[in-house]
């Protein structure tokens, strides 16, 4: 039987799964808005990305800090899986603004 410590970990893998997911998905969105000209739209899915990783790095953080406060963490795969799908999600989200900046100066 698992103990209450896995379940929890478990539980916050899958939040930050959940969260680095829809981030990830809605800077799709964003890059389809820009590559349609639709920089307004794109600026608006770009915010509700950074939203949505900052609730999973919130969530990854709380796990983190419960370590450093000297409570035993357990090494889980989901969560280094999470972790790896935030570190994608964020990078691509990053990348993003960074072309989002450069589509809005060649329209000006």
């Amino acid at each position: 039987m698992r103990d209450e410590r896995t379940l929890n970990l478990t539980e916050q893998a899958l939040k930050i799964i959940l969260h680095a997911g829809d981030g990830k998905l809605l800077t799709t969105e964003a890059l389809k808005h820009l590559e349609n000209g639709e920089s307004m739209q794109a600026e608006k899915k770009l915010d509700q990305a950074q939203e949505s990783l900052r609730i999973a790095r919130g969530t990854q953080m709380d796990v983190i800090q419960m370590e450093t406060n000297g409570q035993k963490v357990p090494h889980l795969h989901l969560f280094a899986h999470a972790q790896d799908i935030l570190m994608t999600a964020t990078s691509e989200w990053t990348m993003a603004t960074h072309i989002a900046v450069l589509v809005n100066k060649e329209d000006t």
